[in-house]
């Protein structure tokens, strides 16, 4: 390490390298000094145990299709994402696991392909032989460009419930577009979803000129933050379409002129 000060305390978070290991290690506290500038640090991971928890649909049957991550939060000020890998039988295996694993694991089944989310903190001495997934309902919709009437194509968008108190799953929900625009999900919860995407706004948004001179969204009339004309509802009868505005130097790209649009 470089640039370290002296006469501070520290701790180390140790992760283990080993393919599909969750065994970390946070070292006891230590300090450096201009007369001791080297700290002799030893710890050795212990082979553990591996146990694997099954993901179930509420009928019983594998949840193939689940994906999963989780964070990791060491005790130490911060929090680390961890992904793990949910494989062809619906299952998560963990290896090296120890009871002496540190602080706080949250496992998260994402909500992705047809399951909703869910989360859950681990007991590394009393983990799960199997976890219930719900599966989602429905939704679908196309984001059109308001000034054009074209699609946007390929782009990435997080959907937040609205009340995100009436969600079970109250994380932020990724989609993406196809080549014209259209999107659809099958992980919902029944509930209403608030539309978020980087490089655009809804239409009723105007833009104006900051003090740099450069045309940017002006929500300040907005009083609730709540836009119903982007909201995806979960279980909803028939595909929405949500115009947006897009910014000057937006990245965002349109869909190609159809042969019907001339």
């Amino acid at each position: 390490m470089t640039g370290v000060p002296f006469d501070a305390e520290f701790q180390l978070l140790i992760s283990d390298g080993r393919p599909g290991s969750v065994a970390a290690i946070v070292s006891e506290p230590f300090s450096l000094s201009a007369t001791a500038p080297i700290s002799d640090l030893k710890f050795q991971f212990e082979e553990g145990r591996s146990h694997t928890i099954q993901l179930l649909d509420e009928g019983g049957q594998p949840a193939i299709g689940a994906k999963a991550g989780g964070w990791f939060n060491p005790g130490l000020g911060f929090h680390r994402s961890t992904g793990w890998r949910v494989n062809e039988d619906g299952q998560v295996v963990f290896q090296h696991v120890t009871d002496a694993i540190p602080g706080e694991t949250t496992l998260t089944i994402k909500a992705a392909g047809p399951f909703c989310g869910r989360k859950m903190k681990l007991d590394w001495s009393n983990l799960p032989e199997s976890i219930v997934v719900k599966r989602g309902i429905a939704a679908a919709g196309r984001l059109v460009d308001e000034a054009t009437g074209r699609g946007l194509a390929g782009a990435g968008f997080f959907l937040f419930p609205s009340p995100s108190k009436a969600a079970e799953f109250r994380d932020a929900v990724w989609g993406k577009t196809d080549d014209d625009g259209h999107f659809s999900f099958d992980c919902l919860e029944p509930l209403s979803y608030q539309l978020n995407i980087s490089g655009a706004h809804p239409p009723r948004i105007p833009f104006k000129e900051n003090n740099r001179g450069i045309l940017e969204a002006d929500y300040s009339d907005v009083k609730d933050g709540k836009f119903p004309e982007w909201f995806v509802r979960g279980g909803g009868d028939e595909a929405v379409t949500i115009k947006v505005k897009l910014e000057p130097r937006s990245r965002l790209k349109l869909a190609p002129v159809s042969s019907d649009e001339g």
